[in-house]
């Protein structure tokens, strides 16, 4: 009977000890953090873009609702930043991507004229984000600009009535520009094209409607044949008395 009492107390005494050491090494060695769930941020009524950019993480959506915000906003890394209602959303400022990627821009209406300096309406710099059913207007330089090594898309977008380039694609960035209408920008001197690329990173440039800016259609580093057959430059079959495209050099633009 004695023999069977110190054997309990060794099986409970070697529970509390083998309990012990795993607290111990779970001190030592805690769990890993749980992933980040993605959330979706809602800009509420008289708070700003930047305001719920500050709260999300990458990963997480900022939701804009319908109506007018006037600032200057930076993109942040891995967060998307969509409007509720394509369109209605419009921000009277830029935005700027610097050095940020998996980000991605949808549905927003981008009046730049209206605040700030007003040269870009997106300004992409050394990013990899995407744009998508936008409409950028206002820009004194470029609608859209991709600088240094940047990449991503601009797709589905309405580029119209910058004074400055529609899109401008410069240094070695390599963006899809695809299924876009850019039309009336470039219309003060100097006469700017709708797209303007003197980037060595050859961007893809399909499907896209050019009408009506101020100077060419597109410019161009060096001759590019698959840029002219892969586009449109007219809605009727009657092209614009300028040029569709034409080879200017590697400049940057000004």
């Amino acid at each position: 009977m004695q023999q069977l009492r110190l054997q309990g107390l060794g099986v409970a005494l070697g529970f509390v000890i083998g309990a012990a050491l795993v607290l111990t090494i779970q001190g030592l060695y805690p769990p890993p953090p749980l992933p980040h769930m993605p959330q979706v941020f809602l800009v509420s009524d008289q708070a700003t873009i930047a305001a719920a950019l500050t709260k999300a993480q990458s990963g997480d959506t900022v939701e804009i609702p319908p109506g007018t915000f006037r600032e200057l906003v930076d993109l942040k890394n891995g967060v998307n930043l969509v409007a509720q209602k394509a369109h209605e959303s419009i921000l009277e400022g830029s935005l700027l991507a610097n050095r940020i990627s998996g980000s991605r821009i949808e549905g927003i209406k981008i009046d730049a004229g209206n605040i700030g300096p007003g040269r870009f309406g997106i300004d992409v710099q050394d990013s990899d984000i995407q744009i998508a059913r936008c409409e950028i207007t206002g820009a004194r330089d470029a609608g859209v600009r991709f600088k240094g090594s940047s990449h991503g898309s601009i797709i589905a977008s309405n580029i119209h009535d910058n004074p400055g380039a529609g899109i401008a694609i410069e240094d070695s960035s390599n963006p899809a520009v695809e299924n876009d209408i850019v039309f009336s920008n470039g219309v003060l001197r100097p006469l700017r094209p709708g797209l303007w690329i003197t980037s060595i990173g050859h961007p893809a440039v399909t499907g896209n409607l050019f009408l009506k800016n101020g100077a060419d259609a597109i410019w161009l580093p060096a001759p590019d044949e698959n840029i002219e057959s892969r586009n449109y430059f007219s809605v009727t079959g009657q092209h614009d008395a300028k040029r569709d495209v034409r080879v200017v050099g590697n400049a940057n633009v000004p």
